[in-house]
């Protein structure tokens, strides 16, 4: 398990952060938020059209959001 919250500061730690808020960053919300909207209004269009399939739909909308994620 890894937590560099608990790490002392030294040059192990700034690089740690570095490469962290360069994932989760401020100027990351914005290319995490595109893939949400995008994979919302998927899951609402699905409902619309097929309610009883709601769980299959979550999945999907969850899958969209990891996978657009990463790229």
């Amino acid at each position: 398990d890894f937590n560099f919250s608990l790490m002392p500061y030294n040059d192990e730690y700034k690089l740690h952060r570095r490469v962290f808020m360069g994932i989760l960053g401020p100027g990351s919300v914005q290319k995490f938020n595109r893939i949400q909207e995008y994979a919302s209004r998927k899951l609402l269009r699905r409902l619309l059209n097929d309610p009883e399939d709601f769980v299959d739909h979550l999945r999907l909308y969850v899958h969209i959001n990891h996978i657009l994620a990463d790229e």
